[in-house]
C-alpha cells in the first residue's frame, strides 16, 4: 500500500535542452513543476464534471425564467385586452363629459352594456377621471 503523504523517488528520461531551459525559465524545482501538471492533469477531468454540472443549473435556471418571462407577457397581452373596451368607453364618455359638462349615469348604463362592461367599474372610471356625474342626462340632437 502506498503512502499518499509520502514522496517516490522516479527516475525519468527527459531531453537535456528541456532540462537546461525549466532551470533557467522555471521558478520552482523541476521535480515541482512536474508534480504540478500531473496535479493540473488528473483534476481537469473533475473540473470538466463540475463546469459540466454548473451549466446545466444555469440552462435549467434559464428556461425556468424564460417560462415566467412567457407567462408574464401572456398576462399583459390578456390585460390589454380585456382593457380595450374599457379605454373605448372612455374616451366616449370624455368627450359626452367635454361637451355637456356632465355625464348621466343613463349614458353611463348604456355605453357600459354596449361594450360588456359592468355600469359599477365604468361608474368609478368616470368618478377617477374627476367627472361631474348626474342620475339622469339626454344627449342634445345637434
Amino acid at each position: 500500500m502506498v503512502d499518499i503523504m509520502a514522496k517516490e523517488k522516479l527516475t525519468l528520461s527527459v531531453d537535456g535542452v528541456l532540462i537546461e531551459m525549466a532551470k533557467q525559465r522555471l521558478d520552482t524545482s523541476i521535480s515541482q513543476f512536474l508534480e504540478n501538471q500531473l496535479r493540473t492533469y488528473f483534476s481537469a477531468g473533475d473540473d470538466v464534471q463540475r463546469i459540466l454540472d454548473e451549466n446545466q443549473e444555469l440552462n435549467n435556471k434559464l428556461n425556468a425564467n424564460n417560462e415566467k418571462l412567457s407567462h408574464i407577457r401572456k398576462k399583459e397581452a390578456m390585460d390589454a385586452e380585456l382593457n380595450k373596451p374599457l379605454e373605448k368607453a372612455m374616451t366616449s364618455l370624455n368627450r359626452m363629459h367635454e361637451r355637456l359638462g356632465v355625464i348621466g349615469e343613463n349614458q353611463i348604463s348604456y355605453i357600459a352594456g354596449s361594450n360588456k362592461l359592468e355600469f359599477h367599474r365604468l361608474k368609478d372610471e368616470c368618478e377617477k377621471e374627476g367627472m361631474n356625474i348626474v342620475p339622469f342626462s339626454e344627449v342634445p340632437k345637434y
